[in-house]
């Protein structure tokens, strides 16, 4: 019993990783700035202290944005610029949840620091909303951003034998009546 409670404990040793040991980082609409998610959830009538909420009143601390312009004042910015994985922002231009333009304002805050194009990208889909990237546009058969999402799983592996299955028509075929993808979209809240 006790050799069972020593291995047990060799299980549970913290470890340690730095960002760099990531292959790389997407983000697909995501919230940036939470002041610009607050005000859009005004919008949609939800209480304007739900963000608030949420992070616990510390926004400040939590915000990417804000984060990123605070941490670029501190002697160990230069280190943390260099640990951070490639990254790749996927955003709809119509996106009214999280406004496109809080995505387009965090990468060029990024682009200040991370100069390799390689490292650091963004890829604005015109026209999509918050939710087209991930439920409306891949039930009409538009497979972009699973494309996009792909290939830099292929660009960021050793994975260079894998290719996308470009005519397979359980990819490219809608996955319903486009009726119900139009329903989806004047009812979706997002």
């Amino acid at each position: 019993p006790q050799d069972t409670i020593q291995s047990t404990q060799h299980q549970y040793r913290p470890t340690t990783w730095m960002p760099s040991s990531l292959k790389g980082f997407v983000s697909i609409s995501s919230p940036f700035r939470l002041e610009a998610m607050q005000e859009s959830f005004v919008k949609k009538g939800l209480d304007d202290q739900l963000v608030d909420r949420i992070f616990g009143h510390e926004n400040e601390k939590y915000d990417p944005f804000l984060v990123i312009q605070e941490f670029r004042n501190t002697y160990q910015s230069e280190r943390l610029f260099q640990e951070l994985p490639p990254i790749q922002i996927y955003h709809g231009t119509k996106d009214q949840t999280v406004p496109h333009e809080t995505a387009e304002a965090f990468y060029e805050e990024l682009r200040k620091h991370v100069t390799d194009e390689d490292r650091l990208s963004f890829i604005s889909y015109s026209g999509w909303s918050h939710t087209d990237p991930i439920l409306e546009s891949p039930m009409e058969g538009d497979q972009t951003l699973h494309r996009d999402l792909f290939h830099d799983v292929v660009k960021w592996t050793d994975s260079n034998d894998l290719t996308w299955p470009e005519h397979d028509p359980i990819i490219s075929d809608p996955l319903c009546p486009q009726f119900m993808v139009d329903a989806g979209r004047f009812f979706n809240p997002f």
